[in-house]
């Protein structure tokens, strides 16, 4: 059999291209920063516990450095399912506005609108660097470092730090190992892979505590939040392998509950046995209803979510629809049941 140098196969070709361009990129990314006094660190809308991870991680990291980072949330920061910054620094380092800024870096943020509403008022102005791993991120940035392969943006930063001669301690290397539990639901997703515990225990020399972090990120909610979730119990219904249920402005009032997420209830409605997809309408006015989907193996809810605006993974995507509750879930339900067909 004739054999075939390796810098001849297609595949080698195709990985020493992917190579290169993230050498490209990152020497992008280093430029902007080291030329750029005042960053600005962007979550996406209804912040999640990996885009705030990778924020604090990665802006902790270049504070360290002499740089001036702000840190901007549009939406309130999450009471649970996220790092506890209250154990390292006295306030909360998010703001709901930038400052002036000379270099605008967004992580975790897939399409421009979950930037908020900065850069959308903005029309002209153009994020610096996005750092992402959704697959539906097309590039939103004049930098854009996209890997979808990874089980978390966390992941991404965490390889960047070092690429970028920043150093890791104790805030740093805590912050993206929440981002990564969060994202990856404790080790449990499907794209956890060898990397993934690599970079996570590699945090863990860097003192992250993960039992406390865990405790804190994934174990631990509040009363309110339970209530809140007993409203979205009661009303669990299944379809065959379809599994959804409803939290409205009224069970949040009743509740008590201060967010405008779902208190992580769809991850635990995910865990049903015999389902394929679980799905969670969440009441956000009388006018706007968050979804979040949750599917198994064999099924693609990402491209449900696209349907309805939205986007995500394969297995876990959301979508926002500017309508009544009522009116959007037997659209949103038969849109579902496609998929699992």
């Amino acid at each position: 059999m004739k054999s075939i140098p390796v810098e001849n196969c297609y595949w080698w070709k195709e990985k020493q291209m992917k190579y290169e361009i993230q050498d490209e990129t990152l020497s992008a990314i280093r430029q902007c920063i080291q030329k750029s006094a005042r960053i600005a660190f962007f979550c996406h809308i209804r912040p999640d516990g990996d885009t705030i991870g990778s924020v604090l991680g990665f802006g902790w990291a270049l504070q360290s450095t002499g740089k001036k980072v702000q840190f901007i949330s549009q939406d309130d920061i999450p009471s649970q399912d996220r790092l506890r910054f209250e154990d390292y620094v006295e306030n909360s380092p998010f703001q709901k506005t930038p400052d002036p800024f000379d270099c605008s870096i967004l992580l975790d943020v897939s399409d421009i609108q979950r930037a908020g509403d900065f850069f959308s008022k903005n029309g002209n102005r153009i994020p610096d660097i996005c750092i992402d791993h959704h697959p539906s991120n097309s590039g939103l940035a004049r930098i854009n470092w996209i890997d979808s392969e990874k089980s978390a943006t966390a992941i991404i930063v965490a390889k960047l730090i070092p690429l970028l001669g920043l150093s890791f301690d104790k805030k740093v290397s805590s912050a993206l190992l929440s981002g990564i539990l969060t994202d990856t639901q404790g080790f449990t997703t499907r794209n956890t892979d060898a990397e993934t515990l690599q970079i996570a225990s590699k945090m863990i020399e860097y003192e992250a505590d993960l039992y406390e972090i865990t405790q804190s990120v994934m174990m631990s909610h509040s009363y309110e939040a339970g209530k809140y979730w007993s409203f979205g119990l009661s009303k669990m219904q299944q379809d065959g392998k379809l599994l959804w249920s409803t939290l409205t402005s009224e069970d949040k009032e009743k509740s008590g509950y201060p967010g405008t997420d779902d208190a992580n209830l769809i991850n635990y409605l995910s865990t049903t046995e015999t389902i394929k997809i679980a799905l969670l309408f969440v009441e956000q006015t009388p006018q706007s209803v968050k979804i979040s989907w949750r599917g198994k193996p064999g099924v693609d809810v990402s491209m449900v979510a696209k349907k309805f605006g939205g986007g995500g993974h394969v297995l876990a995507a959301g979508a926002t629809i500017n309508q009544p509750l009522a009116n959007v879930i037997q659209e949103v339900l038969a849109e579902t049941k496609k998929a699992i067909q």
